[in-house]
């Protein structure tokens, strides 16, 4: 998505772009799924700086989110949740129409750190998808390389099919 510099702001124009997603897989028991977005600038600017709330431009408009900073599975740097799914929730169940746009959900959920607040932000294109899960109150994460103009289930699965 986009970078964040300058006090959080964000630019839609700058090449080093080096986005993370996320997305729960639809499982029973699936409690949580984060959606976070990583960004170089984050790491050079805030690196000395504690996990907290910072301001992202997002289309020009300003979204409050958390920022998380350090390494927890995906790699280390600065990270912003875009996306958060309670798997016990259709909100973001396959067939919904957030996975085909750009479209927002309740912003303020992605204020919190991880919890069952439900959230999507407006995405654009990334470059990385960072998966977290919490199942019986442990959290993991993996950090998976996949490009797309556009976070939508086809493009976390690398096409347009549906899931086995």
């Amino acid at each position: 998505m986009k970078e964040c510099e300058n006090n959080g702001a964000t630019s839609n124009d700058n090449p080093e772009n080096n986005i993370a997603l996320s997305i729960a897989t639809l499982m029973i028991n699936l409690h949580i799924s984060l959606a976070l977005r990583r960004n170089r600038l984050i790491e050079k600017y805030f690196m000395s700086k504690k996990s907290g709330e910072v301001t992202l431009l997002l289309d020009s408009k300003p979204i409050p989110v958390f920022c998380h900073m350090g390494d927890f599975g995906c790699g280390n740097g600065g990270w912003t949740p875009i996306m958060k799914i309670n798997g016990n929730k259709s909100t973001f169940h396959y067939d919904s129409h957030f996975w085909s746009n750009r479209s927002a959900y309740n912003l303020p959920g992605g204020k919190t750190s991880f919890d069952l607040q439900e959230t999507k932000l407006p995405t654009t294109p990334f470059s990385k998808i960072c998966l977290g899960m919490k199942i019986d109150n442990q959290h993991r994460f993996i950090g998976i390389d996949q490009q797309a103009d556009l976070f939508t289930r086809s493009s976390l699965m690398g096409n347009s099919s549906k899931p086995h």
